[in-house]
Parts: structure tokens; C-alpha cells; sequence
């Protein structure tokens, strides 16, 4: 058998763009909303394979790459900028809201409508200023007294694995015994 001559290409396959021409930035942007080859050579009139080799192609892909980045950058800065806003027009709304409940609380004729405006207010300043101090438990003297030799009889400020636990500072103020307060601790388990 007679041995033929084999050529070898050199340089880049004929498919290959060297170029984006307008045709092919129109399949950049149908790539980069979704569309499918086979969906974008129906839309354009080209054959699937025609598409497929530059949807494939180098120059093609990175393109695709250069406009998604931009394309997530600007969709970055747009919801930054409606977050913006919307905290804006909320910062600016709350001044409103303050005016209207300091309003219904001098203005109001029905002291339930004044009581609850006085009651937002006092929650959103003190209450919130308090969030974060402890919270103040009032014990009368008997109840104290229960609590007092609980504490005693307990483990004795060990944990179950007979470590050391360090106890947690409590405030407490004792009350005198009025008519009215409980002379035993509530529990879950007294509750009706």
C-alpha cells in the first residue's frame, strides 16, 4: 500500500472563533438568560451544531464568563441600593411613627389608646436599653427562705460530673408579705 501524505494543522481548528461577530454577542446574551444551544439555533436560524461549536468555543466562553461577572456585580449593587432605600425610607417613616404614638398618647381621648401608646414607647426606649442587664427577681421573705435551703441542699454548686460550676450572680430584693403575694413559689405543676 502506497503510503499518503498526512498534513497536520497547526494553529487553531477552522471551527474556532477568532472574532465575535454581532450574531455571536446575540448568542452571548441567550446563553447568559438561560436558553439551551438547541432553543437559541431555533430562534436564530442556524443549525444546533453550528451553535454548539460556539457556544463551545474559547473566545466565546470567555466572554460568557466576562459578562456574568458583570452581570452579578451590577445585581449586587442594585439590591444594595434598594436595601438602601428601604432602610432609608424606613429610618425616615419610624420619625412619623414616633410623632403618631407621642400624639395618641397626649391627644387621646381613651385612656386605654394613651396607656398602650405610653407602653410602645417605654418598651422601645427603656425596654431596650434593658435587654441585655439582668433581670431583677422580687422575692418576699418566705419564698426567699425556700430558695435559700434549696440552694443548700443542692448540689452545692457542683454539676452532675461533680465539677466545680461558677454560680451566677442574682440580684434580689426582699418584700414584706402583703395579703396578696404567695407565701409558696408558683410552679408549672400548681397551675390548674
Amino acid at each position: 500500500m502506497p503510503v499518503k501524505d498526512v498534513k497536520i494543522r497547526t494553529g487553531p481548528p477552522q471551527h474556532e472563533l477568532k472574532r465575535l461577530a454581532a450574531v455571536h454577542k446575540k448568542i452571548v446574551e441567550m446563553e447568559i438568560s438561560g436558553m439551551r444551544p438547541k432553543d437559541i439555533a431555533q430562534e436564530l436560524g442556524l443549525s444546533p451544531t453550528a451553535v454548539t461549536r460556539i457556544v463551545k468555543s474559547p473566545l466565546f466562553q470567555d466572554m460568557v464568563a466576562r459578562r456574568r461577572v458583570a452581570q452579578e456585580a451590577a445585581s449586587d449593587e442594585s439590591g444594595a441600593i434598594v436595601l438602601a432605600n428601604a432602610r432609608d425610607a424606613l429610618e425616615s417613616a419610624s420619625l412619623g411613627a414616633v410623632n403618631k404614638i407621642v400624639g395618641l398618647m397626649e391627644d387621646s381621648e381613651s385612656e386605654s389608646i394613651q396607656l398602650r401608646s405610653a407602653s410602645e414607647i417605654l418598651d422601645r426606649t427603656v425596654g431596650r436599653r434593658d435587654a441585655d442587664a439582668a433581670q431583677k427577681i422580687v422575692l418576699t421573705q418566705v419564698n426567699l427562705t425556700a430558695l435559700t435551703i434549696a440552694l443548700r441542699e443542692s448540689a452545692g454548686g457542683r454539676d452532675d460530673e461533680g465539677d466545680d460550676v461558677e454560680a451566677e450572680v442574682v440580684e434580689a430584693e426582699v418584700v414584706p408579705d402583703t395579703p396578696d403575694t404567695p407565701d409558696t413559689p408558683e410552679t408549672p405543676d400548681d397551675e390548674g
